[in-house]
């Protein structure tokens, strides 16, 4: 298949026919009316090329992505389709395709106009009459990568624009028009026919193919080119290159247009703008001092001065301008059209001087000020607070927190940006001096602190326990209750532990002594197994008071017993007899158990005293020596 461009791309898109018929010649030239009454929306195109194929089976071709580019560079240069609203795809995929299908479907709004131009290979399936278009990653034995004429049908469909225009250059393509005439009221006004919404389509030709190098892209750019009219139908566009293209083509395609069906045509049509054609028109100049302003006019987006930006057909009287960008200060103004000719406006837009602050702080409940000025205050939900526009310069913040020390910091703005800034406040603190000779660690509430003898501190204000610990020594231990921003000072003297010490504790309870030691494992063995032996004592006692009350009872019924019952008395105390002495036995054994593990304590606290050794003193001076040269002399006592 030669430039079986997209198969009737129409036919694609809508099976329901479009309306043909050969339009008279007397229409072409039909002058328009009230084209006055025209404010045409934003125009977008896309333009689709597809000649290379992945798959071998189906033939490259040589121009449908050239064709694409003619026409992308007609309306561009010579029509009202701005760069950035058209989307050129060269040999697109399938899932190329569907992703700027689905774009252009949220993008475009009721008052734009689009522009759908297909090159490629198509394929009608005549069995199912239902047509394709051939992406670049298309496979001829799987239809599963090919566009369908419905995928295309419920992409027009869902579009918001007002005006929708099909152009396809493609074989077969002629199948979609197969039930009405293509054209509505030729003569209709031009105001009339964009007013109304549309959706048409265009095709090179009918049930045929037509070859790869088609005279109908030649004669459509050329058309177009030609043209001298402002407002250009699609209608009056066709008729002009219909008959040029059936006499010049070889294969004497007839090219096809009509409605595309039940996808929202309410008989309007789609009219090329092309503003170079009006003559003598008011045309609004804006001449920025920055690149890419955005020029907006009337609250609508006209696009960016880079720096010089021309619109023409403004509605002559009064309008609002505004010029906007990022980092400058916008301008807005009221500017008073004239009927004809050109209005200048020299736009003059300050640097924006002003940037963002960020303060993130780790507390909650603090307040923020800058400049002296509060400007929020922290929370649970959000420990952080930003100020927009702060003007560039020096500024001082500061945060304050109950119980935490004020923070303050000076900083500088000198770009337009946000600055991000970190605050970690810390708890408000006293400040502790230890004195003592020993040296020994410092425990705050059980948690390591530092070093003493200390000279200074930081202590969080509040009540603290506080603890002084050495090996070789009893722990030095105070309870202190220290105000913010006061100076305390303790005399600490820790008292060196002696072998007398631990014996008289191992002799108060078991393991005291060598918890004392330092001992901490041997001491909690002793205590855990005096603890069990002493609970064993306590409930042989008690087991052996009640064999003692069952013995007696029967003791006082054997004494009591006749000649009848002698014998079972006789049986029952021989019995409590002989559980009153297992019950003495245990309690004895627990007993000496109790003592054993006791007297073992004593023992080891006496074994295994450990040396206990004075801690390390560190003593270093120096003196000045010679210029330039330092004494130094330390002694160290371990």
């Amino acid at each position: 298949m030669k430039k079986s461009l997209s198969l009737f791309f129409l036919s694609l898109l809508f099976f329901p026919a479009f309306l043909i018929a050969q339009p008279s010649r007397g229409f072409v030239n039909k002058g328009s009316t009230a084209t006055d009454e025209i404010t045409p929306g934003q125009y977008f195109a896309l333009i689709i090329g597809v000649d290379k194929y992945a798959d071998p089976a189906i033939n490259s071709l040589e121009q449908p992505v050239k064709d694409a580019i003619r026409l992308e560079r007609m309306i561009k240069s010579n029509y009202n389709f701005r760069e950035e609203n058209i989307s050129f795809l060269e040999n697109p995929t399938r899932e190329d395709l569907l992703a700027v299908f689905e774009r252009l479907s949220t993008q475009l709004g009721p008052e734009d106009n689009l522009l759908i131009f297909y090159a490629g290979h198509g394929y009608w399936d005549q069995d199912n009459g239902q047509g394709y278009w051939l992406p670049a990653d298309a496979r001829k034995s799987n239809r599963s990568r090919w566009v369908s004429n419905a995928d295309l049908r419920d992409f027009v469909r869902g579009l918001k624009t007002k005006h929708t225009l099909l152009i396809s250059d493609a074989c077969f393509s002629g199948g979609i028009f197969r039930t009405r005439s293509a054209f509505d009221d030729a003569s209709a006004a031009i105001s009339e026919l964009y007013r109304n919404p549309s959706r048409k389509a265009m095709t090179s030709g009918a049930m045929k193919e037509v070859p790869d190098k088609s005279v109908f892209i030649d004669y459509l750019v050329r058309k177009l080119e030609e043209n001298n009219d402002p407002f250009l139908p699609s209608q009056r566009l066709f008729a002009s290159l219909l008959e040029p293209v059936i006499n010049n083509s070889t294969v004497k395609q007839t090219p096809q247009f009509g409605t595309i069906m039940e996808t929202g045509d309410e008989g309007g049509d789609f009219i090329f703008y092309k503003p170079s054609a009006i003559k003598n028109a008011n045309t609004l100049v804006i001449a920025s001092n920055v690149e890419d302003a955005e020029v907006f006019l009337n609250g609508k987006y006209l696009g960016k001065a880079n720096p010089l930006w021309k619109e023409p057909k403004i509605t002559a009287g009064k309008n609002i301008l505004e010029v906007k960008k990022e980092g400058y200060v916008s301008l807005k103004k009221e500017i008073d059209m004239p009927t004809r000719g050109e209005y200048a406006v020299n736009v003059e837009l300050e640097a924006h001087h002003f940037a963002d602050l960020s303060i993130e702080i780790n507390q909650t409940n603090a307040a923020i000020y800058i400049d002296g000025t509060m400007i929020g205050t922290t929370n649970k939900n959000s420990q952080r607070i930003s100020s927009r526009d702060l003007p560039w310069g020096d500024h001082t913040i500061e945060v304050e927190a109950s119980g935490f020390k004020n923070y303050q910091q000076k900083i500088t703005l000198k770009e337009h940006k946000e600055y991000p800034l970190f605050v970690n406040l810390k708890q408000s603190s006293a400040t502790l001096a230890l004195r003592g000779k020993v040296p020994s660690r410092v425990f705050l509430n059980n948690a390591f602190v530092g070093n003493a003898p200390a000279a200074a501190l930081d202590v969080p204000a509040g009540l603290h326990d506080l603890k002084l610990s050495q090996p070789g020594y009893e722990d030095f231990e105070q309870e202190i209750s220290v105000v913010a921003d006061k100076q305390y000072t303790i005399n600490y003297n820790l008292v060196q532990k002696t072998a007398s010490s631990s014996f008289t504790r191992s002799l108060v309870f078991p393991g005291r002594g060598q918890f004392y030691q330092g001992r901490a494992l041997a001491g909690w063995f002793y205590m855990t197994v005096f603890v069990g032996v002493a609970g064993a004592v306590a409930y042989c006692q008690n087991d052996l008071n009640e064999k003692t009350l069952a013995y007696n009872n029967a003791y006082d019924a054997y004494n009591k017993a006749d000649q009848s019952s002698w014998h079972a008395r006789k049986s029952e105390l021989d019995l409590a007899d002989s559980r009153l002495t297992t019950a003495t036995d245990l309690r004895n054994y627990a007993a000496i158990g109790v003592i054993g593990v006791y007297l073992l304590n004593v023992v080891d606290v006496v074994l295994f005293a450990p040396e206990w050794k004075s801690p390390t003193l560190l003593e270093i001076s120096y003196q000045p020596a010679h210029r330039g040269m330092v004494n130094c002399t330390a002694s160290i006592n371990f």
